[in-house]
């Protein structure tokens, strides 16, 4: 494998819609250290933008947020002259965070159901106030 081709590989996370249309978010390190970050409609990275080397942590949070928002980790992939995916097969199936993949669902709820309290009998307290046939 060339040089170019090793330097050309993006982590790649890939969004579809329930229509079928799909788009695609990248990002790689350059050899300068600064990172490069693409998207694009369909398996286009068409758009990008350079980061400072700096910017790593933000990049790879930014990753996770793809995640949690139905992005699904199609692993390290090049792109070529007109900035379409080359897919290397097979995809990954964990995802950053180290769960398994799952494909534009929400991410379920895993707070704790909260404990019953047992409830009052409110009519024992006395207001002193007339209910007025309220109750």
């Amino acid at each position: 494998m060339d040089q170019h081709k090793v330097l050309n590989q993006f982590e790649v996370y890939e969004y579809i819609h329930p229509d079928g249309r799909s788009k695609s978010w990248g990002y790689r390190r350059l050899p300068t250290g600064e990172i490069e970050v693409r998207w694009g409609s369909g398996n286009r990275l068409s758009q990008h933008k350079i980061y400072p080397a700096s910017a790593d942590r933000k990049v790879r949070k930014t990753a996770v947020t793809k995640v949690r928002e139905g992005y699904r980790d199609i692993g390290r992939h090049a792109i070529n002259t007109s900035n379409d995916l080359v897919f290397s097969f097979p995809p990954k199936s964990v995802s950053p965070v180290g769960r398994p993949v799952v494909v534009n669902q929400t991410v379920p709820d895993v707070t704790p159901p909260r404990p019953r309290v047992p409830a009052f009998d409110l009519s024992l307290i006395d207001t002193e106030i007339p209910d007025l046939g309220w109750f």
